[in-house]
């Protein structure tokens, strides 16, 4: 079945793409037509993806040699996997990613042992961190190998490309990049902001505080003027600000429960991420991949409160337990330090 193109407004187009491989099985990948042709996000590395993304052009009457331009929002393989087979197939078409999140698909077999090392250090079982490095991540190891040698305009900051704005999101990846139509009122959110999910904000090596970007993107988005957000996943909506305050309240919510787990007690960040109440189900009814990215987003609210000297730690045996600080502890009230 191929999916049909939807026309979201004058010269915009919201493709569905089938992802065979991967348990999300779609992605939102949007073409522009009102300038040069412009796809943002792509797909998985599977030959059904980028089937279904060039079926689905034709639909259009459109071919995929078209395309001068690609716009990658972050590099999770639902979003980038395809680009070393795009660029066989359309090597002439320029491509946009941001510099922090293509430096991760240089080194991102590095990536993968700093997570190993991260979720050991934090508390997780041996087994939880032998199936971190399963085949499947080795093949996506290659996928990133192959598509590290292209040659890519690097997103460095908040710049303009043709009449786009190219705003850096840093949160659910270091260096995501959503795309704003100022004269459209339009904001492809990638994952930045998604509907009726919350994106997954994972801590991202030892100097990085990635709630505290997500939520100052957040409240930088908030800014913009839009009619219409188009993120990467489920459904199209408008309301922006709402869904900001939603996504913000949220996390305050999140970090109170972990202020509250720690009330007299000293915890690993893989005890806390068992004993947080996901919206999916407890922590042991996940599957491997869910507790990886839930014990990653715990520590991301860890580190949250520890640079806001809220928490501290201490390390025994190599593992690191944290602990509250009493005295900003008894006054914590749910708001954002």
């Amino acid at each position: 079945m191929v999916f049909m193109p939807i026309k979201v407004k004058d010269e915009i187009f919201k493709l569905e793409v089938k992802l065979p491989d991967l348990k999300i099985a779609r992605l939102n990948s949007y073409l522009l037509l009102d300038e040069v042709p412009t796809l943002i996000d792509l797909g998985s590395n599977s030959y059904g993806a980028i089937e279904s993304l060039m079926e689905e052009l034709n639909v259009l009457g459109f071919m995929f040699s078209e395309v001068k331009r690609i716009i990658i929002t972050h590099y999770h393989i639902d979003h980038s996997g395809l680009l070393h087979l795009v660029n066989l197939i359309n090597p002439n078409a320029e491509i946009f990613i941001s510099e922090a999140d293509f430096e991760i698909i240089k080194n991102m077999e590095e990536r993968y042992k700093e997570l190993d090392y991260l979720f050991s250090i934090n508390g997780a079982p041996s087994e939880l961190i032998k199936k971190a490095l399963s085949k499947e991540i080795e093949g996506r190891i290659r996928v990133f190998k192959k598509a590290s040698g292209l040659k890519v305009n690097l997103i460095k900051g908040d710049e303009k490309v043709g009449k786009l704005n190219l705003v850096l999101t840093p949160g659910h990846t270091p260096g995501h990049v959503c795309v704003y139509s100022e004269s459209k009122r339009v904001l492809f959110s990638g994952d930045h902001l998604l509907w009726d999910i919350t994106p997954n904000v994972s801590y991202y090596n030892g100097n990085s505080d990635p709630l505290g970007d997500y939520i100052a993107s957040l409240k930088k988005v908030k800014e913009l003027k839009v009619d219409a957000v188009l993120p990467a996943h489920r459904g199209i909506y408008v309301e922006h600000e709402k869904r900001i305050e939603e996504l913000i309240e949220h996390h305050k919510e999140r970090l109170s429960e972990i202020v509250e787990m720690l009330r007299g007690r000293n915890l690993t960040a893989y005890e806390i991420a068992r004993g947080v109440k996901w919206r999916s189900g407890s922590f042991d009814e996940l599957d491997d991949f869910q507790k990886r990215l839930a014990l990653g987003e715990t520590i991301s609210h860890i580190i949250y409160l520890e640079r806001r000297g809220v928490l501290s730690r201490k390390t025994v045996s190599g593992i690191i337990y944290y602990t509250l600080n009493e005295e900003l502890g008894k006054r914590w009230n749910g708001e954002l330090i």
